[in-house]
């Protein structure tokens, strides 16, 4: 598990080579590895975004629920991208 960690900061210092260790020391203390059954919900509204995520294999869908109760997709999170709600993570505050 911890080779996947690696590829993913070694690809991360390629793509921003003006990084620096202390800043990628960070990513690092944020990232952790986990598996989500199909169907399962990676970050629940009103919830705040502990981690910065990364899709190493797979595919998320980013939705809502609109007044309805029906469900709206934003978009598709696939691999190699994030699945971090920023604000969240940085404020650590719940949107």
């Amino acid at each position: 598990m911890t080779d996947i960690i690696h590829s993913y900061l070694d690809r991360y210092k390629t793509l921003s080579p003006e990084i620096s260790d202390e800043e990628l020391l960070f990513v690092k203390s944020n990232l952790s590895i986990s598996e989500l059954a199909k169907n399962s919900i990676y970050l629940k509204a009103g919830e705040i975004q502990k981690h910065m995520g990364f899709i190493h294999s797979g595919l998320i869908r980013a939705f809502y629920i609109d007044h309805n109760v029906d469900e709206i997709t934003m978009g598709f999170i696939k691999e190699n991208e994030y699945v971090t709600h920023y604000s969240s993570f940085s404020e650590q505050h719940h949107y």
